[in-house]
């Protein structure tokens, strides 16, 4: 899957017709959301920079396991690094307080609506 997205071929049309499009339009809707006034090329470079630290992870565990050794990497699991990037991504749009100085979200009420 990872060549058919550095060089695409014919087959990779059906991929991202029927597997990667469908999720990347909800990411979008869910930014959307979030950011109501983006224009297209905003929304876009939002979700390829939700997408990116996604398949960072992904694409480097091997060396990654290797630079922080294997029982700091197993605790990078799926359920710690969707609270990590969620967080971020929430924070850096203005929707959750900022972060505290460990990294975590500050003690604020979180933006339960959405929109302006």
């Amino acid at each position: 899957m990872l060549r058919e997205m550095a060089r695409p071929t014919a087959a990779s049309d059906a991929l991202a017709r029927e597997v990667i499009g469908p999720r990347f339009a909800l990411l979008g809707r869910i930014l959307l959301e979030l950011c109501p006034e983006a224009d297209e090329r905003k929304l876009a470079a939002l979700r390829f920079s939700v997408v990116g630290q996604c398949l960072f992870y992904r694409l480097v565990g091997r060396m990654a396991e290797r630079l922080t050794g294997p029982e700091l990497f197993a605790r990078l699991d799926l359920d710690y690094l969707t609270r990590h990037i969620t967080s971020l991504v929430l924070a850096a749009l203005g929707r959750t307080g900022p972060l505290d100085r460990a990294g975590e979200p500050l003690a604020f009420a979180p933006v339960t609506e959405v929109g302006p």
